[in-house]
């Protein structure tokens, strides 16, 4: 054998290595994509979810607000008022309260207004359920003017 054809055969050898290991390199760079693409798509969704749950229990403060009489009492449940449309597997509940915690408020509960009227405070807290496991919780908090008791 020549020294030409010794170095052939072990450049022959060399080569297969070589593309060995670049194909190996591709393979876990290609995969760690994968996987990060796989977890983006994950936290979408989550983000996704929980957007939605929100959405539905700002829907249920608003039906609140709409369904709300101050001569009913001072509270109100999700169960007096119609319906929020929602997606089959979402749910939401809500509560009105008067609020009467001193500090609470920037008015104090009671103050007078100069007249025969009174700021009464309220507090609506809504919660929604919905998909991918995803829950939210909305409270506001609004005033009501009223006769003085």
């Amino acid at each position: 054998m020549t020294a030409a054809g010794l170095t052939y055969a072990r450049s022959r050898g060399m080569v297969l290595a070589l593309c060995l290991i670049l194909l190996l390199i591709i393979t876990v760079v290609v995969t760690a994509g994968m996987t990060t693409s796989t977890l983006q798509l994950r936290m979408a969704a989550g983000t996704q979810a929980a957007t939605g749950a929100f959405q539905v229990a700002d829907n249920a403060v608003e039906t609140a607000l709409q369904c709300f009489r101050p001569d009913r009492g001072g509270e109100v449940t999700a169960s007096d008022c119609p319906e929020v449309p929602t997606a089959a597997n979402e749910q939401y509940d809500f509560v009105i309260e008067r609020s009467t915690e001193p500090g609470a408020w920037p008015l104090v509960e009671g103050v007078s207004l100069g007249s025969e009227l009174e700021a009464k405070a309220f507090t609506i807290d809504a919660s929604a359920a919905g998909r991918r496991g995803a829950s939210a919780a909305v409270t506001q908090g609004f005033y009501v003017l009223g006769p003085k008791e």
